[in-house]
């Protein structure tokens, strides 16, 4: 698993950074310090495999995250094509 892990090379990771305003609920069983360590784990193995990570901050409406993720993605479009 770590090896096709490896060798797959994605573009670009984008990581949602927790959110201000953390609740438990049916899908966020762990509490809110657990979640934080979940998540610099993720980032944590995501480097370690060499892939370029974006941190998608906490904008508040889930709309703006989007449009993060979207401009992300055209900026990055931009460079592959110049």
């Amino acid at each position: 698993m770590l090896r096709m892990a490896k060798a797959f090379k994605p573009d670009m990771v984008f990581l949602l950074a927790p959110l201000k305003e953390y609740k438990n609920d049916d899908v966020r069983k762990e509490d809110k310090k657990m979640a934080l360590k979940i998540h610099m784990q993720i980032r944590q193995a995501y480097t370690r495999l060499g892939h370029d990570v974006i941190e998608v901050p906490d904008l508040g409406e889930v709309e703006k995250r989007a449009e993060f993720v979207k401009r992300k993605i055209e900026e990055f479009r931009r460079t592959k094509v110049a």
